[in-house]
């Protein structure tokens, strides 16, 4: 018996393997996690263009190593989804995603002490009329200031 998320997996490329390009896109994004590694903490997919990916990276540092390493990164993608579809990779600092943390079970329970505190991490998004509005911002650094802002006021 194979689990729910395998068995969905199983029929979302069974769709699309007609469709090589579209599978090639699915698949990459299904299992970014497993072919990133530990790298995934470091970067995510942004976009997907024809034969050409776009790497978000959380740090200017890590985007000149990432770089240096594309060849090597492209080479793991392909070899991942079994063909050498994608040719370009391309790399773009982005900020990472702000989590705020949740605290679960706060409070006395019913024999009067004190229930013990589970911190849950949630993650903060902007909706999309937000991200329309501070893409129209022309200046870099207001944008990136009252994106900053944002993300306080929703924490």
């Amino acid at each position: 018996m194979q689990p729910l998320a395998k068995l969905l997996e199983n029929i979302i490329f069974a769709h699309s393997a007609d469709n090589q390009p579209e599978f090639f896109k699915r698949k990459l994004l299904v299992n970014w996690p497993e072919i990133s590694g530990k790298l995934s903490t470091r970067m995510c997919i942004e976009r997907v263009q024809q034969r050409m990916v776009v790497l978000g990276v959380y740090d200017t540092a890590w985007m000149q190593e990432l770089y240096c390493m594309s060849d090597l990164l492209l080479a793991q993608i392909n070899k991942f989804i079994g063909e050498a579809y994608f040719t370009e990779l391309r790399f773009r600092y982005v900020n990472q995603p702000k989590i705020k943390l949740v605290q679960l079970n706060a409070g006395v329970n019913s024999n009067g002490t004190k229930n013990k505190v589970i911190a849950k991490p949630v993650l903060i998004k902007l909706s999309v009329q937000e991200q329309t509005t501070l893409k129209n911002i022309a200046d870099p650094e207001l944008r990136l200031a009252l994106k900053n802002f944002l993300v306080r006021c929703k924490s």
